[in-house]
């Protein structure tokens, strides 16, 4: 069972933050998106070699953000 809020997203490795967050606006889940205040931080959550939770902070967008144009792969992001 997933949460209701869950979105699940397609998107390649060189995708940039800026990007991600494109796709997420277009999402109907997603209200506060057209806001000009609107802030989205990202953190990518995963198991590590020992199966334990971990989390790894990956960058915030907003109108005047310096993590745009990181990618995905920036972040040793893998599919899955």
């Amino acid at each position: 069972s997933v949460p209701a809020n869950e979105i699940h997203i397609h998107t390649w490795p060189d995708a940039t933050l800026r990007e991600v967050t494109s796709l997420l606006k277009e999402t109907k889940k997603i209200q506060i998106a057209g806001r000009k205040t609107a802030r989205f931080s990202y953190t990518l959550v995963y198991r590590n070699k020992r199966g334990r939770w971990q989390t790894k902070f990956l960058g915030i967008i907003n109108a005047m953000a310096a993590d745009d144009s990181k990618t995905l792969a920036e972040f040793s992001f893998e599919a899955g």
